[in-house]
């Protein structure tokens, strides 16, 4: 920390992406508490998986073996048509159908 005019400065860091485990708690405290932390203060957009199983696609077109669960919440990086492009973790970039989330 600095001081300018006598007040101590804080410095802080702009944050584009949370550990998934973070992720997810806090937009279940989102739920609970009706407000969304994380787009208000982030500026992160999120959705929850709502189906059973998502596969999640390397381009629209092209299945993965890779699956999301219901539950699980993910970061949207692009939104294209019916499609969402998400990381899902680790830095793992994937599409997966919007009509999967909420």
């Amino acid at each position: 920390m600095s001081e300018y005019g006598g007040k101590e400065l804080v410095e802080y860091t702009k944050i584009y992406k949370l550990p998934n485990d973070a992720l997810k708690l806090l937009y279940n405290r989102s739920k609970k508490d009706k407000r969304n932390y994380i787009k208000d203060y982030l500026d992160i957009e999120v959705v929850e998986i709502t189906v059973p199983k998502s596969t999640v696609y390397s381009l629209p077109d092209k299945p993965t073996a890779m699956q999301l669960s219901e539950g699980d919440v993910v970061t949207v990086i692009e939104e294209k048509g019916e499609w969402l492009k998400v990381d899902y973790g680790a830095d793992n970039p994937g599409w997966i159908k919007r009509e999967d989330t909420k």
